[in-house]
Order: structure tokens, then sequence, then C-alpha cells
């Protein structure tokens, strides 16, 4: 289904505000799911949406990594490592203790 298609079937439906952000921006990834909480899939113009999907636009996705460190007889402080540069050089910090887990990923919505 392309866009024009979509634009004719949303018109003032109940996705139309999702329908019109994702119209209007060349870089909105138009994604869908069914009401039962199953993960989101990317719209890749593939078909007709069935009436009962949820859309949204794709969320950005954070990623992290937290280190613990501590200055000699101070309480320990927390970091966020988002690049790889980060992962390569906090531990060479003579302040750095341990990483306090594995990557996490988290979605930034503007609602």
């Amino acid at each position: 289904m392309t866009k024009d298609e979509l634009r004719a079937v949303l018109e003032g439906g109940k996705h139309h505000d999702v329908i019109k952000v994702w119209l209007a921006d060349e870089a909105a990834v138009l994604q869908l799911r069914y009401p039962n909480g199953g993960i989101w899939n990317d719209y890749w113009d593939t078909g007709p949406l069935d009436h009962i999907m949820e859309l949204r636009i794709k969320p950005e996705i954070l990623r992290y990594r937290v280190a613990n460190f501590a200055y000699p007889n101070c309480e320990p402080y927390l970091c966020f490592a988002t690049t790889e540069l980060h992962i390569k050089h906090f531990p060479e910090n003579r302040n750095f203790v341990h990483w306090l887990g594995d990557w996490q990923e988290i979605e930034v919505t503007n609602a």
C-alpha cells in the first residue's frame, strides 16, 4: 500500500495523527502490531493494513551502559556510556570500579 493509498484510506480515521506525521516526514518509519501486545514491526509498503492493527512512528532508541566510579574515600558515582569510545576509555580512568551490567536500550518518545 502506498502513502497515497494510506492517506485515502485513513484520512480522519483512528490512526490519522500517526499517518499524518509519517506522510510529512521522509525519515519517519511507520511501525505496526496487533493489539495483543506483540512486537512492533517496521512497515515496508508491502500490502494492506488490517484495521485492528496499532500504528506508531518508530521511536528513537537510546543505548547506554552504566559504570561505577569512585574517588578515593568518597561516595561512588555512576557514569553512562553511550558510545564505543566511552566503553574503551572508561576503564582507563583510575576512578573506574566496574561495569554495572551490559548494554541497555530504551525507547525515547515525545509522548
